[in-house]
Protein backbone atom coordinates (compact mmCIF):
# COMPACT_ATOMS: atom_id res chain seq x y z
CA UNK A 1 0.00 0.00 0.00
CA UNK A 2 2.78 1.74 1.13
CA UNK A 3 4.38 1.64 -2.01
CA UNK A 4 1.37 2.35 -4.27
CA UNK A 5 1.24 5.48 -2.67
CA UNK A 6 4.52 6.45 -3.22
CA UNK A 7 3.66 6.05 -7.50
CA UNK A 8 0.28 7.61 -6.97
CA UNK A 9 2.79 10.80 -5.52
CA UNK A 10 5.38 10.35 -7.93
CA UNK A 11 2.67 10.79 -11.28
CA UNK A 12 0.64 13.53 -9.84
CA UNK A 13 3.66 15.34 -9.23
CA UNK A 14 4.97 14.51 -12.89
CA UNK A 15 1.32 16.10 -14.18
CA UNK A 16 1.95 19.01 -12.37
CA UNK A 17 5.38 20.25 -12.81
CA UNK A 18 4.85 21.88 -16.36
CA UNK A 19 2.26 24.36 -14.29
CA UNK A 20 4.59 24.37 -11.35
CA UNK A 21 7.35 25.14 -13.79
CA UNK A 22 5.14 27.89 -15.67
CA UNK A 23 4.14 29.56 -12.42
CA UNK A 24 8.42 29.48 -10.56
CA UNK A 25 9.15 32.60 -12.99
CA UNK A 26 7.57 35.90 -13.77
CA UNK A 27 6.28 36.19 -17.73
CA UNK A 28 5.57 39.12 -19.31
CA UNK A 29 3.08 39.67 -21.73
CA UNK A 30 3.11 42.67 -24.37
CA UNK A 31 -0.28 44.33 -24.84
CA UNK A 32 -0.98 46.45 -27.81
CA UNK A 33 -3.97 47.67 -26.74
CA UNK A 34 -6.86 50.08 -28.42
CA UNK A 35 -7.43 51.13 -24.91
CA UNK A 36 -8.94 48.79 -22.58
CA UNK A 37 -6.34 47.33 -20.11
CA UNK A 38 -5.95 43.44 -20.38
CA UNK A 39 -6.96 43.07 -16.97
CA UNK A 40 -10.46 43.33 -18.14
CA UNK A 41 -10.29 40.05 -20.02
CA UNK A 42 -7.76 38.13 -20.22
CA UNK A 43 -5.84 38.47 -16.86
CA UNK A 44 -8.82 36.71 -15.15
CA UNK A 45 -8.93 33.11 -17.54
CA UNK A 46 -4.79 33.53 -17.40
CA UNK A 47 -5.60 33.35 -13.43
CA UNK A 48 -7.27 30.34 -13.89
CA UNK A 49 -4.80 28.84 -15.69
CA UNK A 50 -2.05 29.65 -12.77
CA UNK A 51 -0.94 33.41 -13.98
CA UNK A 52 -0.86 35.75 -11.54
CA UNK A 53 -0.22 39.79 -12.14
CA UNK A 54 1.99 40.64 -9.47
CA UNK A 55 2.89 37.51 -8.76
CA UNK A 56 4.39 35.11 -11.99
CA UNK A 57 2.59 37.54 -14.75
CA UNK A 58 3.50 41.05 -15.63
CA UNK A 59 2.10 43.11 -18.48
CA UNK A 60 3.57 45.17 -20.43
CA UNK A 61 1.15 47.72 -22.39
CA UNK A 62 0.84 50.28 -24.69
CA UNK A 63 -1.70 52.23 -25.77
CA UNK A 64 -0.84 54.29 -29.48
CA UNK A 65 -2.41 57.84 -29.51
CA UNK A 66 -4.08 57.03 -32.54
CA UNK A 67 -4.61 54.02 -34.87
CA UNK A 68 -2.13 55.37 -37.93
CA UNK A 69 0.63 52.73 -39.04
CA UNK A 70 3.60 54.73 -37.74
CA UNK A 71 2.27 55.20 -34.27
CA UNK A 72 1.14 51.44 -34.28
CA UNK A 73 4.93 51.02 -35.80
CA UNK A 74 6.39 52.95 -32.68
CA UNK A 75 4.11 51.52 -30.00
CA UNK A 76 4.97 47.84 -31.31
CA UNK A 77 8.79 48.97 -31.34
CA UNK A 78 8.61 49.78 -27.87
CA UNK A 79 7.00 46.63 -26.69
CA UNK A 80 9.12 44.27 -28.62
CA UNK A 81 12.32 46.28 -26.97
CA UNK A 82 10.81 45.32 -23.71
CA UNK A 83 11.87 41.65 -24.48
CA UNK A 84 8.16 39.76 -23.35
CA UNK A 85 7.69 36.80 -23.44
CA UNK A 86 4.68 36.35 -25.91
CA UNK A 87 2.85 39.42 -27.74
CA UNK A 88 -0.76 40.07 -28.11
CA UNK A 89 -3.36 42.39 -29.81
CA UNK A 90 -6.71 43.08 -31.23
CA UNK A 91 -7.79 43.43 -34.41
CA UNK A 92 -5.45 43.30 -37.72
CA UNK A 93 -3.72 46.37 -38.16
CA UNK A 94 -2.51 45.66 -34.54
CA UNK A 95 -1.08 42.49 -35.59
CA UNK A 96 0.09 43.96 -38.38
CA UNK A 97 2.12 46.53 -36.50
CA UNK A 98 3.23 43.74 -34.08
CA UNK A 99 4.38 40.93 -37.03
CA UNK A 100 6.17 44.00 -38.61
CA UNK A 101 8.23 44.17 -35.71
CA UNK A 102 9.58 40.77 -34.47
CA UNK A 103 9.63 37.82 -36.74
CA UNK A 104 10.79 35.31 -33.46
CA UNK A 105 8.76 36.76 -30.18
CA UNK A 106 5.34 34.73 -30.54
CA UNK A 107 2.19 36.46 -31.00
CA UNK A 108 -1.32 35.88 -30.41
CA UNK A 109 -4.06 37.34 -32.29
CA UNK A 110 -6.74 37.90 -29.53
CA UNK A 111 -9.35 38.29 -32.92
CA UNK A 112 -7.67 39.13 -36.14
CA UNK A 113 -10.36 39.34 -39.62
CA UNK A 114 -8.66 37.01 -42.26
CA UNK A 115 -5.18 35.76 -40.85
CA UNK A 116 -3.91 34.00 -44.34
CA UNK A 117 -5.61 36.27 -46.50
CA UNK A 118 -3.42 38.87 -44.36
CA UNK A 119 -0.59 37.05 -44.91
CA UNK A 120 -0.06 36.69 -40.96
CA UNK A 121 -0.47 32.68 -41.32
CA UNK A 122 0.60 29.99 -44.01
CA UNK A 123 -2.59 28.30 -43.11
CA UNK A 124 -5.24 28.22 -40.20
CA UNK A 125 -4.30 24.59 -39.20
CA UNK A 126 -0.41 24.98 -39.40
CA UNK A 127 -0.02 29.34 -39.12
CA UNK A 128 4.21 28.61 -39.95
CA UNK A 129 5.04 31.95 -38.25
CA UNK A 130 5.56 33.59 -34.80
CA UNK A 131 1.73 34.39 -34.95
CA UNK A 132 -1.10 32.45 -33.82
CA UNK A 133 -4.75 32.91 -31.69
CA UNK A 134 -8.43 33.69 -32.97
CA UNK A 135 -9.51 33.97 -36.52
CA UNK A 136 -12.75 36.43 -36.73
CA UNK A 137 -13.75 34.54 -39.83
CA UNK A 138 -14.55 38.21 -41.24
CA UNK A 139 -14.24 37.13 -45.07
CA UNK A 140 -16.73 34.59 -44.83
CA UNK A 141 -19.11 36.93 -43.00
CA UNK A 142 -18.40 39.86 -45.38
CA UNK A 143 -19.02 37.15 -48.46
CA UNK A 144 -22.32 35.31 -47.01
CA UNK A 145 -23.63 38.86 -46.44
CA UNK A 146 -23.17 40.62 -49.60
CA UNK A 147 -24.78 37.26 -51.15
CA UNK A 148 -28.20 38.26 -49.34
CA UNK A 149 -27.98 41.58 -49.89
CA UNK A 150 -27.81 40.71 -53.10
CA UNK A 151 -30.82 38.56 -53.06
CA UNK A 152 -32.56 41.62 -51.14
CA UNK A 153 -30.99 44.26 -53.47
CA UNK A 154 -30.77 42.20 -56.87
CA UNK A 155 -29.76 45.44 -58.75
CA UNK A 156 -26.63 45.70 -56.52
CA UNK A 157 -23.90 45.92 -58.36
CA UNK A 158 -21.01 47.88 -55.88
CA UNK A 159 -20.41 47.20 -52.38
CA UNK A 160 -18.38 49.48 -50.46
CA UNK A 161 -16.33 49.38 -47.29
CA UNK A 162 -15.93 53.01 -44.98
CA UNK A 163 -12.47 52.24 -42.86
CA UNK A 164 -10.51 54.78 -40.72
CA UNK A 165 -7.02 53.86 -40.31
CA UNK A 166 -4.81 52.07 -43.31
CA UNK A 167 -4.03 49.35 -44.03
CA UNK A 168 -7.11 49.30 -45.31
CA UNK A 169 -9.02 45.71 -44.84
CA UNK A 170 -8.06 43.25 -48.23
CA UNK A 171 -10.33 40.69 -46.81
CA UNK A 172 -13.39 42.86 -47.69
CA UNK A 173 -11.87 42.87 -51.59
CA UNK A 174 -11.91 39.04 -51.70
CA UNK A 175 -15.08 38.80 -50.05
CA UNK A 176 -16.83 41.29 -52.06
CA UNK A 177 -15.78 39.25 -55.50
CA UNK A 178 -15.99 35.81 -54.28
CA UNK A 179 -20.22 36.94 -53.95
CA UNK A 180 -20.10 38.47 -57.43
CA UNK A 181 -20.44 42.67 -56.67
CA UNK A 182 -17.40 45.36 -57.48
CA UNK A 183 -15.88 46.11 -54.29
CA UNK A 184 -14.83 50.00 -53.33
CA UNK A 185 -13.13 51.34 -50.25
CA UNK A 186 -13.57 54.63 -48.80
CA UNK A 187 -11.30 55.93 -46.15
CA UNK A 188 -13.61 58.26 -43.56
CA UNK A 189 -13.45 62.17 -44.02
CA UNK A 190 -14.65 64.75 -42.05
CA UNK A 191 -18.07 64.20 -41.35
CA UNK A 192 -18.77 67.31 -43.52
CA UNK A 193 -17.50 65.16 -46.48
CA UNK A 194 -20.22 62.41 -45.78
CA UNK A 195 -22.86 63.31 -48.32
CA UNK A 196 -20.29 63.88 -50.73
CA UNK A 197 -18.33 61.18 -50.58
CA UNK A 198 -21.53 58.54 -50.13
CA UNK A 199 -23.09 60.16 -52.88
CA UNK A 200 -22.26 57.97 -55.90
CA UNK A 201 -23.07 54.73 -53.81
CA UNK A 202 -26.73 55.90 -53.84
CA UNK A 203 -29.05 52.47 -54.02
CA UNK A 204 -25.87 50.39 -53.39
CA UNK A 205 -24.64 48.61 -50.03
CA UNK A 206 -21.97 50.29 -47.57
CA UNK A 207 -19.84 47.97 -44.70
CA UNK A 208 -19.44 49.89 -41.88
CA UNK A 209 -16.21 49.50 -39.92
CA UNK A 210 -16.00 50.14 -35.91
CA UNK A 211 -13.59 52.60 -35.25
CA UNK A 212 -12.37 55.31 -32.51
CA UNK A 213 -12.79 58.76 -32.91
CA UNK A 214 -14.32 58.49 -36.00
CA UNK A 215 -17.73 59.79 -37.56
CA UNK A 216 -19.03 56.84 -38.06
CA UNK A 217 -22.86 56.70 -37.10
CA UNK A 218 -22.92 60.03 -38.94
CA UNK A 219 -21.98 58.50 -42.16
CA UNK A 220 -24.44 55.92 -41.43
CA UNK A 221 -27.34 58.34 -41.34
CA UNK A 222 -26.01 60.43 -44.75
CA UNK A 223 -25.95 56.62 -46.32
CA UNK A 224 -29.74 55.80 -44.96
CA UNK A 225 -30.58 59.07 -46.19
CA UNK A 226 -29.20 57.85 -49.72
CA UNK A 227 -30.91 54.91 -49.32
CA UNK A 228 -27.86 52.60 -49.27
CA UNK A 229 -27.94 49.53 -47.72
CA UNK A 230 -26.36 50.00 -44.40
CA UNK A 231 -24.20 46.61 -42.83
CA UNK A 232 -22.22 47.41 -39.76
CA UNK A 233 -22.15 48.82 -36.21
CA UNK A 234 -24.35 51.89 -36.55
CA UNK A 235 -27.68 52.75 -34.66
CA UNK A 236 -29.61 51.40 -37.51
CA UNK A 237 -28.50 49.07 -39.82
CA UNK A 238 -30.27 47.11 -42.45
CA UNK A 239 -28.15 43.98 -40.72
CA UNK A 240 -24.96 42.91 -39.07
CA UNK A 241 -23.80 39.68 -39.93
CA UNK A 242 -20.66 37.98 -38.05
CA UNK A 243 -19.16 35.08 -36.17
CA UNK A 244 -18.69 34.33 -32.87
CA UNK A 245 -16.76 33.04 -30.12
CA UNK A 246 -17.83 31.22 -27.19
CA UNK A 247 -15.76 32.57 -24.60
CA UNK A 248 -13.30 34.20 -26.99
CA UNK A 249 -10.97 35.14 -23.51
CA UNK A 250 -10.79 32.02 -22.27
CA UNK A 251 -9.97 30.50 -25.84
CA UNK A 252 -7.05 33.19 -26.00
CA UNK A 253 -5.91 32.50 -22.35
CA UNK A 254 -5.69 28.85 -23.17
CA UNK A 255 -3.28 29.73 -26.70
CA UNK A 256 -1.05 32.11 -24.55
CA UNK A 257 -0.88 29.92 -21.98
CA UNK A 258 0.94 26.88 -24.42
CA UNK A 259 3.15 29.62 -26.07
CA UNK A 260 4.39 30.33 -22.14
CA UNK A 261 4.81 26.85 -22.10
CA UNK A 262 7.14 26.42 -24.74
CA UNK A 263 5.02 25.75 -27.59
CA UNK A 264 5.91 26.46 -31.18
CA UNK A 265 3.16 29.41 -32.22
CA UNK A 266 4.00 28.61 -35.95
CA UNK A 267 2.34 24.58 -35.11
CA UNK A 268 -0.66 25.74 -32.90
CA UNK A 269 -3.71 26.43 -34.89
CA UNK A 270 -5.59 29.59 -35.03
CA UNK A 271 -9.05 29.43 -33.35
CA UNK A 272 -12.48 29.62 -35.58
CA UNK A 273 -15.71 31.00 -34.25
CA UNK A 274 -18.41 28.38 -32.86
CA UNK A 275 -21.70 30.59 -34.24
CA UNK A 276 -22.69 32.76 -36.49
CA UNK A 277 -25.07 35.63 -35.90
CA UNK A 278 -27.26 38.06 -38.00
CA UNK A 279 -29.00 40.79 -36.95
CA UNK A 280 -31.92 42.18 -39.64
CA UNK A 281 -34.03 45.27 -39.50
CA UNK A 282 -36.88 44.32 -40.94
CA UNK A 283 -37.76 48.36 -40.45
CA UNK A 284 -34.81 49.66 -42.51
CA UNK A 285 -35.55 46.81 -45.10
CA UNK A 286 -38.92 48.73 -45.49
CA UNK A 287 -37.60 51.86 -45.65
CA UNK A 288 -35.42 50.45 -48.33
CA UNK A 289 -38.29 48.70 -50.09
CA UNK A 290 -36.05 45.66 -49.83
CA UNK A 291 -37.91 42.56 -50.03
CA UNK A 292 -36.53 39.94 -47.63
CA UNK A 293 -36.82 36.58 -48.56
CA UNK A 294 -38.69 33.76 -46.12
CA UNK A 295 -35.57 31.63 -45.33
CA UNK A 296 -33.77 34.80 -44.93
CA UNK A 297 -35.86 35.85 -42.22
CA UNK A 298 -35.53 32.48 -40.26
CA UNK A 299 -31.60 32.56 -40.70
CA UNK A 300 -31.75 36.01 -38.07
CA UNK A 301 -30.49 35.03 -34.78
CA UNK A 302 -31.89 38.88 -34.22
CA UNK A 303 -34.90 40.67 -35.18
CA UNK A 304 -35.70 44.61 -35.50
CA UNK A 305 -38.93 45.65 -36.31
Amino acid sequence: MARRREVLAALLASAFAPRALAAARQHVVGYLSGGARPQESIAAPLGELGYVEGKNLRFEVRVPADWEPRTLAAAAAELVAAKPDVLIALLGWRVHALAAATRTIPIVSLGTADPVGEGLAQSLRRPGRNITGLSLGLSDAVEATVRLLRRMRPSLRRVAMLYAVDPRPAFFERAARAAGVEPTYIRVGDAGDAERILRPFAGEALFITPAKDAPMEHYGVVAQRLRIAVVGAVERPLMMYGLEFVDAARRAAAIIDKVLRGANPAEIPFELPDRPSFLLNRTVARELGLEIPSDVLLRATELVD
